[in-house]
């Protein structure tokens, strides 16, 4: 497939982590054996959805906000919220991604090969603890560069000031860094920042009408012969 975006100039790749690296979703095993815990991660989620749009500017201000909106759904305390979700929601998450799933066929083999044409990788996912979901999923990190966590930047993605920052960060233009993921709701917030932006098929894109979109939207088999049309930058 011919991309319809123009990728000779990318320098640059950067991943999102959930559905995107592995397939498939995680909600049945966080939800089996702990009411307790399906109740919290579900409103959790409901909170996400709320303020997804939302650019608090920092993760200070962003965390105050998920929690205190996390604490009038669940009738918790916020300091009791925020140490269940940093400290006992996201191991669990991390562990149950690398108990539960298996990376895409030939992860490993593609982020090597964007590394061998000097073509940076780079993650940026939502949530915490990027590197090791990625590192439980037994995908070679050898060859990624930096993790970003967009709660960290003060926003959930599909806000764009988070895509324009990454560009900054890796002084690079937004023509120049690709952004690959599973979500156009979220991932796709890279469009408005400039990026190119390759969506992997799924259930996700089965109602999108691909000739109305400004991205591409590929089989992972398709993502992974990318890096044979992008130039060398060596």
């Amino acid at each position: 497939m011919t991309p319809k975006q123009d990728l000779s100039k990318i320098k640059a790749v950067v991943f999102d982590v959930d559905g995107t690296l592995y397939s498939g979703g995680i909600a049945f095993w966080i939800i089996v054996g702990d009411i307790f815990r399906s109740l919290l991660s579900f409103n959790e989620r409901k909170v996400r959805n709320e303020i997804k749009n939302e650019d608090y500017g920092n993760a200070e201000v962003f965390y105050k906000e998920f929690f205190k909106r996390l604490a009038k759904k669940t009738g918790k305390s916020e300091s009791y919220l925020e140490t269940w979700y940093k400290d006992i929601y996201m191991p669990y998450m991390t562990n149950v991604i690398a108990k539960h799933k298996k990376p895409r066929e030939n992860a490993s083999k593609l982020i090597n090969s964007f590394h061998d044409k000097g073509i940076q990788v780079h993650i940026f996912s939502d949530y915490a603890m990027g590197r090791e979901k990625i590192e439980g999923l037994g995908i070679d990190t050898a060859h990624i560069g930096k993790y970003y966590c967009a709660e960290d930047m003060g926003a959930l993605k599909p806000v764009a000031r988070l895509f324009r920052e990454i560009c900054d960060d890796l002084q690079l233009q937004p023509n120049e860094v690709l952004m690959i993921g599973d979500t156009p709701g979220s991932d796709g917030g890279a469009v408005n920042a400039g990026m190119p932006f390759v969506c992997i098929e799924s259930k996700k894109t089965e109602k999108i009408d691909r000739s109305s979109v400004a991205y591409d939207i590929m089989s992972w088999e398709e993502v992974c012969g990318l890096v044979d049309i992008m130039p060398s930058n060596l």
